[in-house]
């Protein structure tokens, strides 16, 4: 570029040069559309010329060049399901099915060679990339999901971003053909339907026209039946037309067409075009017909051109943003640090070597590596790993003493900082460090105000496959007359209840608090949980019930207790689509150290392959937990509940088996009690309280109970219940006549009333009755039947516009 502009010598072509560089100069962030209309103004300047007679400044090379595009608002704005929808740097790997993507499947990238994918920052004066945790965030940290309008705050103004073009720019003829090696994804729904697109090639003709083509490759899915799964033959296609395109040595900017352009009678999407009105001139128009043709089988056609729709639902989100090429100098956009895997425990005899290694991604990384040493206290202390190297490998000596340490690492970067899940060392053959001190002969203890502390399972307050997430509520809900996603108004979410307090950490870990309806799903640090299906710590909320006013003994001496709570909680699924109460706890523990909890339980019978199935159950007292080894004190008593190594009875016939146990299973394999299982029969909850298959990663983890506490009276505090996700790190404590440790005591007299704020709701089936939807397209009615087919496995009956009824099923899904 250099030598062309050497050949220039009138004085406005140095101040375009000069121009350029300052541009190129500063961090990319002065916006490449003010670089070409300083040029462009900068030329027409000059003496003797004009628009109609440029400068020449001869051929430009474009090495270097910046390919920088957000799509449309609609790729980056909430969805119906799945959260939001997404860009995703490189080509995204096989899901194997139509569901919505985990951090755990690590198809999630803002990195991936040349590409980048980047948004503005808070203050928009500066480039950053978004995070896993924030992909459906605004610059601002506000969430789109589930925003499906056209508001500024439903998308996240994220864009792609490639550099290392190669090719021309003659702004003298108005041409350009630059080609860039890059790929990047683009997944709708949170991964149920998504492609990719790589290496662009921009063309600029002498009349102003242009194209910009990619080969895009992707997987064939189906809204209406989403069993349909496959890989599409990768082919060519034109992603973007343009007119009128004033091409300068400075690159240049242009809205790819869109407005005012008929989809082709080639191209049967789902939904049709409406014809234009004075309303919808606005954003009423179509993507290029190559592209249509390639959406028809990804699933997203009509997704890519106008639908029926008012100016504030998602139809202005559609048309194209400006599309900007440029040049620039700068160094390569900071990308924050992820944590893609994190260390794992394992067993070690001393004298050996032990590593834990972490997987992340991010640019400048470092590496803090902590431990924090066991005790019966549970305040956690992480201290610093001196010996450690500052690397993503910590290898260290084992000796006898670092028997059940945890290990974890803190990435960071100057974007911020990330924590890894810890592990546990075990170092073989040595003792369990810590000791549990001899019950104190005190006689038998009245347990008058006894409180039940107990979360259930971190299912039960994990994300879920529909409905954003499953939750705990107190008191009995009433009923909502089918299997559909709870809303606000229905009034059936309480955290008080009578005795009955729903609780969880705080942030910092040092006290109680409780959850509201806009935060039941999100874990105590404000995380979303929403469709979170894995055994990662940010998939479950921490949630637990807290009944107050037990009545009853409690004796040190013979190991006995006997105790009941007049208090109810309740335990909804799939964001309420199925649920269950339970009453009354009562708490035995015999001499031998076995016990059991019995509840009185009522609830709803549900099918999840039939959603008209519903009808009140006749209520029934049943066995929610069995115990063993359990130790009482005067101060109460903490015990995991009966579950490792359990087989589900033969007269369980649960919706899915329980597979064989296998040393990869085997820390979370099991069930919970029979006239439990029994009685979810009925809920079409049954495989959710035994493992049936899955990996580590899968919800399974999340399926063991957590520890129950059940504190002597109401002045002590309980212990934190947070887990891992995984079996083998539940919370044990030791108990003995000092009260058990753990975050302050919230008072049960408090009234702790719930936001009264009430977000958008989604569609609700109401047994082929009617639809409820913000939604002004038939599509998303089908599409929710179709979400719920593939994470429900069930049938889903929806009555859309025009009185057409559509069914789809998908049997036998497993969870």
């Amino acid at each position: 570029m250099g030598g062309a502009l050497e050949q220039a010598t009138i004085s406005p072509r140095d101040r375009l040069d000069s121009a350029a560089g300052r541009m190129r100069s500063a961090p990319g962030r002065w916006g490449t559309l003010t670089a070409t209309l300083i040029a462009t103004l900068l030329l027409s300047g000059a003496p003797g010329a004009s628009a109609a007679d440029p400068v020449d400044v001869g051929v430009v090379d474009a090495s270097g060049a910046v390919f920088d595009w957000g799509i449309n608002n609609e790729s980056n704005g909430g969805a119906y399901f799945g959260g939001c929808n997404f860009l995703s740097a490189g080509i995204a790997g096989d899901t194997g099915s139509a569901r919505v993507w985990t951090h755990a499947d690590g198809f999630y990238r803002t990195q991936d060679g040349n590409t980048t994918i980047v948004r503005p920052t808070a203050d928009g004066t500066d480039l950053t990339t978004p995070t896993w945790d924030t992909r459906c965030t605004t610059p601002d940290g506000t969430s789109v999901n589930g925003k499906t309008t056209s508001a500024t705050d439903s998308y996240t103004q994220t864009r792609i971003r490639i550099t290392g073009g190669t090719g021309t720019l003659d702004p003298t003829t108005g041409t350009a053909d630059i080609t860039w090696d890059g790929s990047f994804t683009v997944a709708y729904y949170g991964g149920m339907t998504y492609w990719s697109a790589s290496n662009p090639h921009l063309i600029v003709n002498p009349d102003g026209t242009g194209t910009v083509t990619v080969t895009a490759t992707g997987y064939a899915a189906d809204m209406n039946d989403t069993s349909v799964w496959g890989a599409l033959t990768p082919r060519e296609i034109t992603i973007a037309t343009l007119t009128d395109v004033t091409v300068t040595a400075a690159g240049l900017t242009v809205t790819p067409d869109y407005l005012g352009i008929t989809v082709p009678d080639t191209i049967d999407g789902r939904n049709p075009q409406p014809e234009p009105t004075t309303d919808n001139e606005p954003w009423w128009g179509a993507f290029p017909e190559s592209f249509l043709t390639f959406q028809l089988d990804t699933g997203q056609s009509s997704y890519w051109y106008t639908t029926a729709g008012t100016a504030g639902s998602i139809q202005p989100r559609k048309p194209p943003l400006p599309l900007t090429i440029s040049f620039s100098d700068d160094d390569p956009i900071e990308v924050a640090p992820s944590i893609v895997t994190s260390p794992q425990s394992t067993e070690i005899p001393a004298g050996e070597t032990a590593s834990f290694t972490v997987a992340a991604t991010g640019t400048d990384l470092h590496y803090r590596w902590e431990y924090a040493v066991p005790a019966d206290s549970m305040d956690e202390v992480w201290l610093l790993v001196e010996e450690a190297a500052a690397g993503p490998q910590l290898v260290l000596d084992v000796t006898a003493d670092l028997d059940q340490r945890r290990y974890r690492v803190v990435v960071s970067n100057t974007l911020g900082e990330v924590t890894s899940e810890s592990a546990t060392l075990t170092v073989t053959g040595s003792s369990p460090s810590g000791t549990v001190d001899p019950p104190v002969d005190v006689g038998v203890v009245d347990a008058s105000g006894a409180v039940f502390d107990w979360g259930i399972n971190n299912e039960s307050n994990g994300g879920a496959y529909f409905g954003g997430c499953n939750f705990l509520s107190a008191g009995i809900a009433g009923d909502t007359g089918s299997a559909r996603v709870w809303t606000h108004a229905d009034g059936f979410y309480r955290t008080q209840d009578g005795n009955t307090t729903i609780v969880r950490p705080t942030a910092d870990g040092t006290d109680l608090t409780t959850p509201t309806w806009d935060t039941r799903c999100t874990t105590p640090d404000g995380t979303s949980v929403n469709g979170k299906t894995t055994s990662a710590t940010d998939s479950y909320t921490q949630t637990r019930i807290r009944i107050t006013g037990g009545t009853g003994t409690l004796d040190p001496t013979t190991g006995t207790a006997d105790i009941t709570w007049d208090g109810s909680f309740t335990v909804a699924y799939y964001g309420g689509m199925t649920y269950w109460s339970a009453s009354n706890p009562h708490l035995i523990v015999n001499p031998d150290g076995t016990g059991t909890v019995t509840v009185t339980a009522t609830g709803y019978a549900a099918d999840m392959n039939d959603t008209s199935v519903w009808g009140a159950l006749t209520p029934r007292e049943i066995t929610i937990a069995t115990l063993t080894d359990v130790t009482v004190t005067a101060a109460g008593l903490t015990v995991t509940p009966d579950y490792l190594g359990i087989t589900v009875p033969d007269t369980i016939d649960g919706r899915n088996p329980q597979p064989e146990p296998t040393t990869d299973n085997e820390p979370w394999w099991g069930a919970f009690p029979e006239s439990f299982l029994t009685f979810q029969l009925d809920t079409g909850q049954s495989s959710y309280w035994y493992t049936t298959a899955g990996t580590a990663g899968s919800i399974q983890p999340r399926k063991p109970p957590l520890p129950l506490t059940i504190c002597a009276n109401e002045d002590c505090a309980v212990p934190s219940q947070a887990g891992s996700g995984d079996a083998s790190s539940a919370v044990t404590v030791s108990q003995n006549v000092v009260l058990p440790p753990g975050p302050i005591l919230l008072s049960a007299d408090v009234a702790l009333v719930p936001s009264a704020a009430a977000p958008d709701e989604v569609i609700i089936v109401r047994r082929l009755s009617r639809v409820v939807t913000t939604a002004a397209d038939n599509r998303h009615l089908v599409l929710s039947a179709g979400a719920l087919v593939a994470s429900l496995g069930m049938l889903t009956l929806v009555c859309a516009g025009g009185a057409t009824l559509f069914a789809s099923g998908l049997l036998g899904r497993r969870r």
